[in-house]
């Protein structure tokens, strides 16, 4: 069994094939972007924001079929004024100044669209200067010379323009599934139904504490004497997020979650087979099923993939074949989730019977830079 814990990530996730989840989010995000519209991530420290605008500059050109897209990022908790942020842009795109007006000549200039995803924004507003930029941007928008993404703790600022807010909740628990599966890909390490549900509780479905809790049960996994679940806690009470600390709760229930979790576990130890062919019954069990829209081409062949848990997922409706390329996802987490300290993420309102019309797919972004059939087979890999 391999010692290499995987879980050490405390930022932003660069890697494509490690950011999971956030399907309606970013169906709202990649919509607005289509309508024009300026769009504000915003939600508490760690739960993600830098991580999607990352994720979203990487996929936006498949995304929103513009193979000519020029898609950049700044962290503006960086950037030290206004005319600092505008010669960085203008810079990336060949050209020369540091204004507004030359910003908007480079891009009226242009036949090629750009995206501009801009972090940490409530820095450069708690400066003086950011609210003005990104009205300035905001208006670049709607003339249509510009696709704005802004990411911010705390609400936006109050512009000039219509913008879209996005907020960012916690994870569902087929999101903690799928974060946990896709850092244990390369590991023999498992986690069982029983774990996953401990990290569901003990994190509130926050990423950056359910990052932090896998860590410790990883460890156990190595080591089984290690007290997991009061080394975890013991380690958010000293130096919690900043800005999101766990509710007092979750420490007033660590002795019966420290005893569950030291009981003898059955559930299942090796990890569930993935099965590829086309889907017969509704009566499997925790079905994930798309079409494949990122290939050549007339490639609209469904890949169902059966999980191995919990057995108490069913099959939401019926799976009709595309005729189109719109995407058809299933979206279990449509159901209501539980409330969490950190809000709940922005999902379209689908009832649990119906098909999304055209729901942001989201597989794993090793197809994006190699795109062929064999590669999304063998990455599509959503596990609920």
């Amino acid at each position: 069994m391999t010692g290499i814990n995987p879980f050490t990530q405390r930022g932003r996730i660069d890697d494509p094939a490690r950011f999971v989840g956030r399907w309606g989010e970013l169906s709202l995000l990649f919509g607005a972007l289509e309508a024009r519209r300026p769009v504000f991530v915003v939600g508490v420290a760690g739960i993600g924001k830098s991580s999607l605008l990352a994720h979203v500059v990487q996929s936006a050109s498949i995304n929103l079929e513009r193979f000519d897209l020029r898609a950049f990022s700044l962290d503006l908790a960086v950037a030290e004024s206004e005319r600092d942020v505008y010669r960085v842009i203008i810079e990336a795109l060949r050209g020369r100044g540091a204004s507004p007006q030359a910003l908007r000549e480079l891009l009226a200039e242009s036949d090629s669209p750009t995206l501009l995803c801009l972090d940490n924004a409530q820095v450069a507003s708690a400066c003086g200067w950011g609210d003005d930029m990104l009205d300035e941007f905001a208006r670049m928008v709607r003339a249509g010379l510009l696709m704005l993404v802004v990411a911010q703790e705390g609400e936006p600022p109050v512009l000039s323009e219509r913008v879209v807010v996005v907020r960012l909740g916690a994870f569902a628990p087929s999101e903690v599934r799928l974060l946990a599966e896709a850092y244990l890909e390369e590991s023999d390490v498992v986690f069982t139904p029983r774990n996953m549900r401990h990290l569901y509780e003990l994190s509130h479905g926050h990423p950056g504490y359910l990052q932090r809790a896998a860590f410790h049960l990883f460890a156990s996994k190595l080591n089984p004497e290690y007290d997991w679940v009061r080394a975890y806690l013991a380690a958010q009470r000293a130096t919690p997020i900043p800005g999101a600390p766990l509710p007092p709760p979750v420490f007033a229930g660590a002795d019966e979650l420290a005893a569950q979790a030291a009981a003898p576990d059955n559930g299942t130890t090796t990890r569930p087979r993935l099965l590829r062919q086309p889907l017969t019954s509704t009566s499997q069990a925790g079905c994930w099923c798309m079409p494949c829209r990122f290939c050549w081409p007339g490639c609209f062949s469904l890949q169902p993939v059966l999980a191995g848990w919990p057995q108490s997922l069913h099959l939401l409706g019926s799976l009709p074949l595309p005729s189109s390329n719109d995407i058809r996802v299933l979206l279990p987490d449509a159901l209501p989730l539980p409330p969490t300290p950190w809000g709940c993420s922005e999902r379209p309102p689908l009832p649990p019977d119906q098909l999304a019309p055209r729901a942001y797919c989201a597989p794993l972004q090793k197809i994006y830079t190699n795109c062929n059939h064999q590669q999304h087979q063998r990455h599509n890999r959503y596990i609920l």
